[in-house]
């Protein structure tokens, strides 16, 4: 069974009175909120594409935020993560970022998304991976909880 539309103060007082379920109707073009009977059917109408206009000018304008680990930061990150975890033994035990950026920009010569991520002329790699370790909780003998969860998903 729907519920029963209120549209106004009789309607309301109306309906808590009573035990039948009710919502309050939803604006329109024909209805809104606030306007009296008096009001003409133009200037209900004006008044609904006010409404409509208000809400639209809520949302905010410009470029989405990304969720919280896909920013490129984390990306870098990420990849160096997985990398050292298939490469742990030949790696040490606490390898240097320095040292796994140019190892990256090497295997980037042969595969294109790694070079996207790590380009040669990029001046701040180091400090960009260092955000993305601190983002993804990475220590420093590269082990992270949170890199091992975005694995599974």
């Amino acid at each position: 069974m729907s519920k029963k539309q209120v549209r106004g103060l009789l309607d309301y007082i109306e309906a808590i009175d009573s035990d039948e379920e009710w919502e309050f109707a939803p604006n329109s073009e024909t209805f809104v909120h606030g306007m009296g009977f008096g009001a003409s059917a133009e200037a209900t109408r004006w008044a609904y594409k006010g409404f409509l206009a208000e809400s639209k000018a809520s949302k905010r304008a410009g470029r989405k935020k990304l969720a919280e680990h896909e920013n490129i930061d984390c990306e870098r990150a990420q990849i160096i993560w997985l990398y050292v975890h298939m490469f742990r033994n030949q790696l040490g035990a606490k390898p240097k970022n320095r040292h796994l950026i140019s190892t990256m920009q090497r295997l980037g010569q042969t595969d294109k998304r790694i070079a996207k991520l790590f380009p040669t002329s990029h001046a701040r790699l180091e400090s960009s991976v260092s955000r993305g370790k601190k983002l993804l909780e990475i220590k420093e003998n590269w082990e992270s909880k949170v890199c091992e969860e975005l694995m599974l998903d």
